[in-house]
This record gives C-alpha cells, sequence and structure tokens, in this order.
C-alpha cells in the first residue's frame, strides 16, 4: 500500500521505489558474471567449475552475526531424563514411550510459538523449558571454571543436526541463517534469505561455492 502524494511518508516510498529499481539493475548486470555469462543449469559439474575458475568471483562463506543463526537442539529422552529430572519434568514431559514425550529434535532458536519452551507466550512454564533445554550444567563452574551442556541435550546450527542436514531441508547451513522469527515474514529477521537470490543470480552455487 502505497501512501498519498504530499503525505509524510512520500518520501520513504520514493527511496523504496529507488532501492527496488537499483537492486534490479544490479541484478541485470551481474547475471551469471561468475560463470561468463553462462548458465550455471546448462553446465555440467566439471563445466561449471572450470567456468567458475576462470570468472571473476571466489568462494564465499555467509557469517552471522550474535543471535544470527537459528539453533537445532537434539534431544536423547532417556540420557536427559535421567539426569535432568526437572528440567525434564518443566518442559511438562514426563516419560520417553507415549504422549508426553519430547521429538528428538526442537528449533531452539527461535522456538516455534507453540513449542514447549516458546519465548513469546510469557507463560512461567514456556520460560523454565526454555531455560532448562538452552541453558548449560554450572556444577563444575566453582571447581574449573567450566560450564557444560546438559547431558542428553544436543544444541546445535540448522543444518547439522540429523533432521535438517539434508540439502533439501538445510540448504548447506544456509537456512540456518535466513528468516529467523517466527514464520520469518518480518524484514528484520530475514537475515541473509534475500542474499542467495543474488549470489545465485551472479551464477554461485550454494553448496559448492557457497
Amino acid at each position: 500500500m502505497r501512501t498519498q502524494t504530499g503525505g509524510p511518508l512520500e518520501g520513504f516510498d520514493n527511496a523504496t521505489d529507488k532501492y527496488k529499481e537499483m537492486l534490479k539493475k544490479l541484478k541485470e548486470s551481474t547475471k551469471w558474471i561468475c560463470t561468463n555469462g553462462k548458465d550455471p543449469k546448462s553446465l555440467s559439474n566439471q563445466d561449471y567449475v572450470r567456468e567458475f575458475g576462470k570468472g571473476p568471483c571466489n568462494p564465499a562463506v555467509a557469517i552471522p552475526g550474535i543471535a544470527g543463526s537459528k539453533l537445532i537442539v537434539e534431544i536423547d529422552c532417556k540420557t536427559f531424563k535421567d539426569n535432568n529430572p526437572q528440567a525434564f519434568k518443566s518442559c511438562g514431559w514426563s516419560t520417553c514411550t507415549g504422549f508426553l514425550t519430547p521429538k528428538s529434535e526442537y528449533r531452539m532458536w527461535i522456538p516455534g510459538e507453540l513449542a514447549p519452551m516458546s519465548i513469546t507466550t510469557g507463560l512461567d512454564g514456556n520460560q523454565k523449558c526454555f531455560n532448562a533445554v538452552m541453558g548449560f550444567d554450572a556444577s563444575e563452574v566453582k571447581q574449573g571454571g567450566k560450564l557444560t551442556q546438559r547431558k542428553g541435550l544436543k544444541v546445535m546450527v540448522e543444518g547439522t543436526s540429523a533432521g535438517t542436514k539434508t540439502k533439501a531441508t538445510g540448504k548447506c547451513a544456509w537456512e540456518a541463517i535466513s528468516n529467523l522469527g517466527l514464520g520469518g515474514k518480518a524484514d528484520e529477521t530475514k537475515g541473509f534469505s534475500g542474499f542467495l537470490t543474488f549470489f545465485e543470480n551472479a551464477g554461485y552455487k550454494n553448496g559448492v561455492n557457497l
């Protein structure tokens, strides 16, 4: 929706239009530039590597900032329950078989709205579960200054866990730095999602040189 002509946001609309036009021209001017104008999809794997090597581009790695990656927690139910009974209970779980059983994986950051460790509900139970699963065992801090992950839990970047490590699911961990928010609709939580379009437009291949 656009603002009325002469309205207080008219300048913002004009700036947005100019930005969109700039991005359009950028994509047009860099189309397949990394593969010397050749469509990567039309090239064999060997020819693609050869063309990319002759082109002006270098392999690239995207590095997110603090709190800029989706995290997955893998749960070994029996180990977590046996070693952290109170933490296990705080999430509403009581058994490793049947209805009140944790899934093998959860999105830990940012957790879904309906997840036991949701941070959007404001409910005490959800907050305790988040702290239990995201927190560390501090029992050895006095002895050696060590913080260790609670037994039965393994927190990792999305795209590296058992349930997300396929290329179709995790895009070689690119999904971990894209659409961070709940549903990923807000611009401020999209992270690196838009960058992939520009890289691929230039001739990069996710999981090969990106």
